[in-house]
């Protein structure tokens, strides 16, 4: 019995192994996003419609949507934030959400949004507009570093700038980082100090020296640990305000 049960798993896992093998050859285009972020997501890229104007949202697990995931982990679409703001805008607006998950500005950290295919494909895109929205993983001792973000994040924001379609860009500061229930720390090592004193005053330093809007998702959010899951990620009701924020600073 145990040895019918070792080759039940088996071929399950080889009958698997093939199933993804033959998505990616009749998919070639998802080959790349198999290697982005974490090892339990599969990263799909937006599929882009000629009948709309684009906004491309550029960020990590908060703008991926980690908060607001199935049993299996899976995230359920229809409650992340660029999914709600799509349905504020309508039909005439595709929100395309390139969040990836663990990922940085900060270069040196080796986790970095500018090694991710999804940098390459939000920038290839052609959307109208952009919105940046990173920094919250740059938060950790380990990769902090505010000189590396000052310069890097200007380095990140002229390469959306100058692109051929002269796109639209906004920069959001992270939202607040709230302690886990019945303790003193933010969960991952995310330092709220650091978000609060440095990060969220860098991007506003760099959104005035550009001369583009940005949007103060710290100061909306500060209040509020109820919209977030484990302290980090927006939960459904998170993700909402924080597409209404969002939808109406671009409306403002």
């Amino acid at each position: 019995m145990i040895l019918l049960m070792k080759r039940n798993t088996l071929l399950t896992m080889i009958s698997a192994a093939v199933l993804i093998a033959g998505v990616i050859l009749y998919f070639p285009q998802l080959r790349p996003f198999l290697k982005n972020g974490t090892a339990a997501i599969i990263y799909v890229p937006p599929v882009i419609r000629d009948d709309a104007v684009h906004v491309a949202c550029i960020g990590d697990s908060i703008t991926y949507g980690a908060g607001v995931t199935d049993e299996t982990g899976t995230r359920i679409d229809e409650y992340s934030w660029p999914y709600i703001l799509e349905e504020l805008f309508g039909e005439q607006v595709q929100i395309l959400n390139y969040g990836v998950c663990g990922r940085t500005l900060i270069r040196e950290t080796g986790v970095a949004y500018s090694d991710t295919d999804f940098y390459r494909l939000s920038q290839e895109s052609g959307a109208e507009g952009y919105l940046i929205m990173l920094g919250t993983n740059d938060s950790t001792a380990e990769y902090w570093d505010a000189d590396s973000y000052r310069t890097e994040l200007k380095e990140f924001v002229q390469s959306y700038i100058d692109l051929p379609q002269q796109p639209h860009v906004v920069l959001i500061t992270p939202p607040r980082a709230f302690a886990k229930e019945g303790s003193d720390t933010v969960a991952y090592g995310i330092r709220n100090e650091i978000i609060e004193d440095e990060i969220v005053p860098i991007v506003k330093e760099t959104a005035d020296q550009f001369g583009i809007q940005c949007f103060d998702l710290y100061a909306e959010t500060e209040s509020h640990p109820e919209w977030f899951a484990d302290g980090v990620h927006p939960n459904a009701e998170g993700n909402r305000a924080i597409a209404d924020f969002i939808h109406r600073s671009i409306m403002g």
